[in-house]
C-alpha cells in the first residue's frame, strides 16, 4: 500500500499543530499563518543545511508539529482554545486550493528547460546528497539562492520525493501566499470573496504553466505582495509588522537573487506606514530611533545577513566558482568597468523601454487596463460617494513607482551584470517583467477589490460592478486560463522517452558512459544536454546528432567502444543506415543497447 497520504495527512496535522500554536500564542491573523509558517520552516531548514543538519531539524519540525497537533486538541475539548478564527475564508481558500493542487498535479513529470538547468535539477540534488548542494553536484549555477528548493525538500521528505511532489509542494506555498489576499473577506461580502478568488487565480496564471514547473517568478511576486498586505494590515502595529513579514522577507532573497529589489521595495513601504502611523509628529526621540533601528534590522540587516551566509556557503562548498564567477554577479569591477560596446550602451535603453512598454504585450496591457480602472473607481468614489479614496491613490502611485523602479534596475542588470551576448537579446526579460507585474497587479488588484467591498450595500450594484471588475481581472489572461487548465502532454514528451530509456538502462547494469543519438537535439538550444544532466546527475554521457559523412562515422564509432550504453532517441536516413549495418535489422531501430566487445568486435544488444 501506497503510504504517501499516510505521510500528507500526518504533515497536515503538523503544520496544523504549528498554526494553532501561533494562532494561541503568538496572536498572527489566520490568513498569514500559512505563509508565516512556511517562510518560518524554510529559513530554519536553511540555516540547517548550512549547519549539515537538514534531516535531523526537518523531523524535528515534523515532530514537534505533531506534538503540538495532540496538545491543542486536547485544550479544545477542554475548552481553552477556540478554533473558529482558523475558519476564516482565506484558510478555507488555502484549504481547498493545496488540495486541489495535490490532485491537479499529482503524477505529473518536469518537462520545461529551465528544470532541468537549474530549478528541478537542485532539488533532486539535495535529495542525492541530503542537504544543501556542495561540490560534488552538477548544478550549473551554483550561487542560485535554494529558497524555493529548500521548503520543498522540507514537505518531500516527510511525504517522500518524487517530481509531482515537488510540483505540489511548490504549489502548496503560492497557495499560502495568495491566501493572505483574503485577509479583509469574511463570510457575509460573498461578492467580495468571489472577487479575491477570481484575482487570486488570475495572479496565479500570468506566468502561463509555471505551475506545472519549479521556476521561481511568479512565487518571488506574489511573497513581495503578501508583505506587502501583511504590512499594510498591520500599519498599525509595527511590531506585529515585523515579527511576521521578518521571516517572509528572508525567503524573498533566499528565493531569487532579484530579490533584493524586492527587498528595497518592501523596506520603503514599512518605513513609509512605520513613519506615518509612529513617527511623524511624536516627540519621543528615543523610542522613534529604537523603532527606526528595530525595522532596519527586520527589514534589511537580517535578510542581507542570510543571503550573506548563502554567498559563504557556496564559497566554501564550491571553492572553485566564487560568487564573482556568476555571470549575473553584482560585483565593483563589473560597475566600474563595464565590458560593453558603445554600440550595444546606445540601444539598451531603447530596447528596453520598447519591450516594458509594448501595447501589444498581454502584461503591460493588465498593467495599463488595472491602471485606468483604478483612474475611474477614484473618480466614481469622489463623485457618488464623496469621499476620498486615499488608498486607491496611495496604492496607484506607488505601484507605478515601483514599477519604474524595477525597469531602471533590469536596465542596471543588463549593462553591469548580464554577459553582453544575452543582455543584447534581452534574455530572461519577459520572467523578470512578468515578476513585477504580478506584484503592482497584484497591489492594483487587491485594493481595487477592497475599496469595492465599501462601496455599496446594494447587493444589485454589488453584483453588476463585482462581474465588471471581474472581467478586468481576467481579459487580459483569457488564454493563459486556458493553458493552466489542460496538463502537460507527458506521454509524447522527449522527458518521459529519456526517463524510460534510462530506467532500461540502470536495470541492466553499470552505467559507466552512454552514447545518445538524437539530430533533432541540434537546435533545441541545449534541451536534451541539460535534461541528461538532470537525468544522470552525472557527466557519464554525450550526445551525437548526425553521422552523415565518415570522420562523423568514424567518431560515433570510436565513442560506441568506449562507452557501456547507446541509446537512439530519434533517426535520419543516414544513421538508419549506418546503424543496420552493425545490428539485426529492426523495423524500429529507436531504444536502448547495451554495447560490449567480444573477440575484439562490438557487440550491439537491444535492450528491451
Amino acid at each position: 500500500m501506497d503510504n504517501t497520504w499516510m505521510w500528507f495527512g500526518m504533515l497536515a496535522l503538523s503544520l496544523t499543530g504549528w498554526g494553532m500554536y501561533f494562532h494561541y500564542k503568538w496572536k498572527i491573523h489566520a490568513v498569514f499563518i500559512p505563509i508565516f509558517l512556511f517562510a518560518s520552516i524554510t529559513c530554519l531548514v536553511f540555516c540547517a543545511g548550512l549547519l549539515t543538519v537538514m534531516p535531523i531539524v526537518v523531523y524535528l519540525i515534523f515532530s514537534v508539529g505533531l506534538i503540538l497537533f495532540i496538545v491543542f486538541v486536547i485544550m479544545f475539548t477542554k475548552k481553552k482554545y477556540q478554533y473558529k478564527e482558523l475558519l476564516a475564508p482565506g484558510v478555507v481558500f488555502f484549504i481547498l486550493l493545496s488540495t486541489v493542487l495535490v490532485f491537479w498535479l499529482k503524477g505529473l513529470l518536469l518537462i520545461h528547460y529551465d528544470n532541468f538547468s537549474h530549478w528541478g535539477l537542485i532539488v533532486k540534488e539535495m535529495f542525492r546528497v541530503n542537504g544543501l548542494p556542495d561540490g560534488t553536484t552538477t548544478i550549473t549555477f551554483r550561487n542560485y539562492p535554494p529558497g524555493s528548493a529548500v521548503f520543498v525538500y522540507f514537505i518531500n521528505k516527510i511525504i517522500g520525493y518524487t517530481e509531482s511532489h515537488a510540483l505540489m509542494a511548490q504549489g502548496i506555498l503560492i497557495a499560502a501566499n495568495v491566501s493572505v489576499l483574503f485577509v479583509y473577506c469574511n463570510w457575509r461580502k460573498v461578492n467580495y470573496l468571489l472577487l479575491n478568488i477570481v484575482l487570486s487565480i488570475v495572479l496565479m496564471v500570468i506566468i502561463k504553466n509555471n505551475l506545472y514547473n519549479l521556476l521561481v517568478d511568479t512565487l518571488l511576486g506574489l511573497i513581495a505582495l503578501s508583505i506587502s498586505v501583511i504590512a499594510f494590515y498591520y500599519r498599525n502595529d509595527w511590531e506585529r509588522s515585523l515579527i511576521v513579514n521578518t521571516p517572509c522577507l528572508i525567503l524573498l532573497v533566499l528565493v531569487k537573487d532579484s530579490g533584493k529589489i524586492f527587498l528595497l521595495f518592501q523596506f520603503m513601504l514599512i518605513l513609509w506606514f512605520v513613519y506615518v502611523y509612529f513617527l511623524r509628529g511624536k516627540s519621543d526621540r528615543f523610542k522613534q530611533s529604537k523603532i527606526l533601528v528595530y525595522v532596519l534590522i527586520c527589514t534589511i540587516v537580517i535578510p542581507i545577513a542570510t543571503n550573506y551566509l548563502w554567498i559563504k556557503y557556496t564559497q566554501k562548498a564550491y571553492p572553485e566558482a566564487s560568487y564573482d564567477s556568476n555571470k549575473f554577479a553584482l560585483s565593483v569591477n563589473k560597475i566600474t568597468e563595464v565590458e560593453k560596446t558603445v554600440d550595444f550602451k546606445e540601444n539598451l535603453a531603447s530596447s528596453l523601454i520598447r519591450a516594458s512598454f509594448n501595447f501589444d504585450s498581454t502584461l503591460f496591457q493588465s498593467i495599463l487596463l488595472m491602471n485606468v480602472l483604478l483612474v475611474v473607481l477614484t473618480v466614481t468614489i469622489i463623485l457618488v460617494k464623496r469621499r476620498f479614496p486615499k488608498s486607491l491613490v496611495q496604492v496607484f502611485t506607488f505601484g507605478n513607482f515601483v514599477f519604474l523602479l524595477y525597469i531602471l534596475g533590469i536596465y542596471m542588470m543588463y549593462l553591469f551584470m548580464m554577459p553582453e551576448k544575452e543582455a543584447a537579446k534581452l534574455a530572461g526579460f519577459n520572467r523578470y517583467y512578468s515578476t513585477i507585474v504580478i506584484y503592482v497587479l497584484g497591489l492594483f488588484m487587491t485594493f481595487t477589490a477592497y475599496e469595492f467591498s465599501i462601496l455599496s450595500r446594494k447587493i444589485v450594484v454589488n453584483i453588476v460592478v463585482a462581474i465588471l471588475i471581474a472581467l478586468v481581472f481576467i481579459y487580459p489572461y483569457q488564454e493563459n486560463f486556458v493553458a493552466a487548465s489542460k496538463r502537460p502532454d507527458v506521454m509524447s514528451s522527449l522527458r518521459l522517452e529519456v526517463k524510460e530509456n534510462y530506467e532500461k538502462l540502470s536495470k541492466d547494469g553499470d552505467v559507466k558512459q552512454v552514447i545518445y543519438y538524437s539530430p533533432l537535439s541540434q537546435t533545441d538550444s541545449g534541451y536534451l544536454q541539460y535534461l541528461l544532466k538532470y537525468e544522470h546527475l552525472s557527466n557519464n554521457y554525450k550526445v551525437i546528432t548526425s553521422v552523415s559523412d565518415d570522420a562523423k562515422k568514424d567518431e560515433f564509432m570510436k565513442s560506441l567502444k568506449n562507452s557501456s550504453h547507446l541509446v537512439v532517441l530519434d533517426t535520419d536516413t543516414s544513421f538508419n543506415e549506418y546503424f543496420k549495418n552493425l545490428i539485426s535489422s529492426q523495423v524500429n531501430i529507436e531504444g536502448a543497447y547495451n554495447l560490449s566487445e567480444k573477440n575484439h568486435q562490438l557487440v550491439i544488444k537491444r535492450i528491451n
